[in-house]
C-alpha cells in the first residue's frame, strides 16, 4: 500500500488517558473543577467510525510496533449508527511522533444495514471529491472494524486546550461481503480522556496535565477493537 499524501503542517499534541476507576460524572467533575476552567463547548453526541486497512493490517502493525509515523483511515459520522448515513466524512488520522493531525473529505451518503458490503463503500470513495492520489491509496484497502462511542467536548478558558471525554465504547466486526453485526464487544466502565493543544502551547501543557489525576496512555480504540474482537492475527 502506498503512503498517503501528507501536505499539512497543522499538527498538534494529543495526550490520552484511560480511566477505569471513576464514573463518567466523576471524570467530568474533575475536569470542570480544573484550574484552567474547562467548560463544555458542544452538545454530547455519538461518534461512529468505519476503519479501513490494508490486507496485512499495516495501520494496526504501525501502531503496535511503535512506528514514529502512521496513518489511520476511517469514515466518520455522528448520531445514528445504523440507517442512512447522510454526511459521512473520510478522515486521515496522521501521526508523526507525539504530534497528530486530521485531513477530512466529505463523502456521499450511503445506507448502513445488514446488506452493507465493501463494494458499496468503495463506490462512495471513488465517486466522492478527493485527490486522485488519495483514491489510488484507498484502492488497496478493505473493511477492518467499526466502532461507536459517546463524546463530550470541553475547552479551557483561554481556548488553548481542548478536551474530549469518550464513554460507552463499542466495537463491531466488519466483513467485506456480508454483515450481520453479531460480533460486538463493549468497554464497560472505561472512559477515555484526550487533551489536544497546539505546538506553541507545549511549554505550558505541564500545568494543565499535572492537575489531571489520570495516567497517560498510548490507547488506540482501533487497536483495542482488533484485539478484543480477535481480528488482529
Amino acid at each position: 500500500m502506498a503512503d498517503f499524501p501528507d501536505n499539512g503542517s497543522d499538527y498538534r499534541y494529543e495526550r490520552k488517558y484511560v480511566v477505569a476507576k471513576l464514573t463518567v460524572p466523576e471524570v467530568e467533575s474533575l475536569i470542570k473543577t480544573h484550574p484552567a476552567c474547562f467548560y463544555e463547548i458542544f452538545h454530547a453526541r455519538v461518534v461512529s467510525n468505519i476503519y479501513l486497512d490494508s490486507f496485512g493490517l499495516k495501520s494496526y502493525s504501525d501502531r503496535v510496533n511503535g512506528a514514529s509515523s502512521s496513518t489511520k483511515v476511517r469514515i466518520r459520522w455522528y448520531e445514528n449508527l445504523f440507517g442512512y448515513i447522510a454526511k459521512p466524512v473520510l478522515e486521515l488520522k496522521i501521526k508523526r511522533g507525539p504530534l497528530g493531525r486530521k485531513e477530512s473529505f466529505p463523502l456521499r451518503g450511503f445506507l448502513l444495514d445488514n446488506d452493507l458490503k465493501f463494494d458499496v463503500v468503495k463506490d462512495v470513495l471513488l465517486n466522492s471529491n478527493m485527490p486522485d492520489a488519495l483514491k489510488s491509496c484507498l484502492s488497496g484497502m478493505e473493511f477492518s472494524i467499526m466502532n461507536s462511542f459517546k463524546r463530550k467536548y470541553f475547552q479551557s478558558a483561554d481556548r488553548k486546550f481542548r478536551l474530549t471525554v469518550d464513554s460507552d465504547i463499542k466495537y463491531y466486526e466488519l466483513q467485506n461481503n456480508c454483515n450481520l453485526f453479531l460480533n460486538i464487544v463493549s468497554e464497560p466502565g472505561i472512559t477515555v480522556v484526550e487533551i489536544k493543544y497546539g505546538r506553541k502551547d507545549d511549554d505550558c501543557a505541564i500545568e494543565i496535565t499535572n492537575f489531571l489525576p489520570f495516567r497517560m496512555s498510548r490507547n488506540s480504540k482501533y487497536v483495542n477493537a482488533l484485539e478484543k474482537l480477535n481480528l488482529w492475527c
